[in-house]
């Protein structure tokens, strides 16, 4: 299985060019990677992938952008976990 830390900086690359950089980014991807790792870790792959999209849809309709940011990486870092297990 590939190691969680480079898929946060593969995550992290895919963000996109207008994406913050630095040390604003980290915390909020390394955080966002321990939530994935635990929900994995708690439900399964498949289960955490659901429920985080539920927990998102409920976030968006509070209208906390922020949230929900931190959720749409988290989404993201389950599908890269998601993704690396099946290679």
């Amino acid at each position: 299985m590939t190691d969680p830390a480079s898929l946060a900086v593969e995550g992290h690359n895919k963000l996109g060019n207008d994406a913050p950089s630095g040390r604003a980014v980290q915390p909020i991807l390394e955080e966002a990677w321990a939530i994935a790792i635990d929900l994995r870790r708690d439900l399964g792959l498949s289960e955490a992938i659901a429920w985080a999209d539920g927990y998102l849809e409920e976030v968006r309709e509070k209208e906390s952008s922020t949230a929900a940011a931190r959720w749409v990486v988290v989404i993201s870092a389950l599908a890269e976990l998601a993704r690396a297990s099946v290679h």
